[in-house]
């Protein structure tokens, strides 16, 4: 099928047809992971992967495709998990920008070396769009570090990790690169008594997507996906995280803050999801958001779905401004007015680390601290 038989007349944009063909192909993945790539090359020409690039970088464009989802004119619901480390999704998008990947990479951390460090742009130098799967082997440990800074204009980045028995793995994901868009795509699958502590900040991107799933396969699974995000100007952001207990005594929490200042639009939708008979589960999920200018705004939705009873499940959000009460008792101590606001809003963003263990929380608090003079130099002396 030529790349001009998909499109919909006059606006260039994507036919449900092909989503579904995207659908479709993804579904085999799941059955035949390496397999797939080459049904990939032989269903598209090469050239017409530099076309889809194109269009997935359109900020429209996603709007549109991710519409024509939640219409449920195309539905994801035969991608099984006839492969139980790739679980069906409940991220329509995030799903079709997987299905588009044309590298991937699996990475087996040796089981021979106890504590492991990988620097994950060390995969990124030679081309923008990656599907790497990382596999940790029982009993082992991994630090993994995003910090890519590159000159590329958008970025498509696709990780899932396999924390087998008795793993710790940490996530330090703090993206520094100017770009025009990013998409971020991360699956935890988390097996008996594994840990996995993602510690996160935003990057600079104009647009910027994260969709952060973790899916709970058996008890003792634990995961903390805690940070923060400032965007400025008109910037968009929007930050995705679903928590899905499949096993009973698992936990998992998230908590996450915000400041959107100038005309910048943040959203955040979190989903914890329980399912049937898995009892003894504990669930958190917190988004806080500080807005520092009339045009700012957000959008926070934390959602529940809990199918069982004898868990204990907890979501809430906020959006505000600085407390003026607070302000003043600082003031009140010979703090003048711009230095206050500084105050609050470190301890604002500090607060959404207290969950992360010490090694990821102090990699942020260095973020934290790195641009806290920058980030705040729009603030008022008065």
């Amino acid at each position: 099928m030529k790349w001009k038989d998909r499109l919909v007349n006059n606006n260039s944009l994507p036919h449900p047809t092909y989503v579904k063909q995207c659908a479709e192909l993804l579904n085999s993945f799941a059955k035949e992971r390496m397999s797939a790539l080459e049904q990939y090359e032989q269903l598209f020409e090469d050239h017409v992967w530099q076309e889809e690039l194109k269009l997935i970088s359109s900020h429209e464009n996603l709007e549109f495709i991710l519409k024509e989802c939640s219409k449920k004119t195309v539905t994801f619901d035969n991608v099984q998990t006839s492969i139980p480390y790739y679980a069906s999704s409940r991220d329509w998008m995030g799903l079709l920008i997987d299905a588009l990947f044309t590298e991937l990479k699996i990475i087996h951390i040796d089981d021979k070396q106890k504590n492991s460090v990988l620097k994950l742009q060390a995969y990124l130098q030679e081309d923008n769009l990656k599907k790497i799967i990382i596999i940790v082997p029982e009993n082992q440990n991994l630090t993994l570090i995003i910090n890519e800074n590159n000159s590329l204009s958008n970025l498509f980045q696709s990780v899932t990790i396999i924390a087998q028995r008795n793993t710790r793995v940490n996530i330090v994901h703090t993206p520094c690169a100017p770009l025009a868009s990013s998409y971020y795509n991360y699956m935890l699958h988390l097996f008996e008594d594994a840990q996995v502590c993602f510690g996160l900040t935003n990057g600079k991107s104009d647009y910027e997507r994260m969709m952060i799933e973790t899916f709970l396969h058996e008890q003792g699974g634990h995961c903390v996906i805690a940070g923060f995000y400032e965007i400025a100007h008109e910037q968009r952001s929007i930050l995705l995280t679903n928590n899905v207990h499949r096993a009973g005594n698992s936990t998992s929490f998230v908590r996450l803050h915000g400041i959107v200042r100038d005309d910048a639009v943040a959203l955040y939708r979190g989903l914890i999801d329980i399912e049937n008979k898995n009892n003894g589960v504990l669930a958190e999920q917190y988004n806080k958001n500080m807005l520092l200018s009339k045009n700012a705004r957000a959008i926070s939705l934390p959602l529940l779905q809990v199918k069982t009873h004898q868990v204990k499940c907890a979501h809430g959000s906020a959006i505000g401004k600085l407390d003026d009460e607070q302000l003043f008792y600082l003031q009140a101590r010979a703090i003048n007015h711009k230095c206050a606001q500084q105050l609050l809003l470190c301890a604002f963003l500090r607060d959404s680390l207290t969950a992360l263990n010490k090694e990821v929380g102090n990699e942020l608090e260095k973020r934290v601290q790195d641009n806290v003079q920058t980030s705040f130099s729009h603030l008022s002396d008065k």
